[in-house]
């Protein structure tokens, strides 16, 4: 019997945007994309751990009643406004590891350096 997490899941805008970031991007590939009615159950994998499955769901219904989609879709389109892609993350890192001693504004979090701004 397996023991663990084996599916996470994420609201995203687009589950098509998500495939193509996750699975082009990331070397993801997906597990399982199946619908039905207007429902879709999306999920990816990453070839090194091939019993977890990242979930890519869209905030819709049967699942949520339409004031809780419309919620959770400007809650989606918020979270990443202060994203800014970068060409070396580490580089970014690096550089923000030295102002963090100073400032404690950051918080880095995630295996995929993902940075998360406190609000002050």
């Amino acid at each position: 019997m397996s023991q663990g997490i084996g599916v996470v899941g994420l609201y995203v805008r687009d589950q098509d945007e998500a495939i193509e970031f996750y699975v082009d991007k990331l070397g993801f590939r997906v597990h399982t994309d199946a619908r039905n009615g207007d429902y879709r159950w999306l999920t990816v994998q990453h070839p090194g751990q091939p019993s977890f499955q990242l979930g890519l769901f869209a905030p819709q219904a049967p699942l949520l009643d339409a004031a809780t989609v419309q919620m959770m879709r400007e809650l989606v389109a918020k979270q990443f406004q202060n994203f800014n892609p970068c060409a070396n993350v580490r580089d970014v890192y690096t550089d923000m590891s030295d102002q963090r001693a100073n400032s404690g504004l950051w918080e880095v979090g995630s295996r995929l350096s993902v940075i998360r701004f406190k609000q002050v």
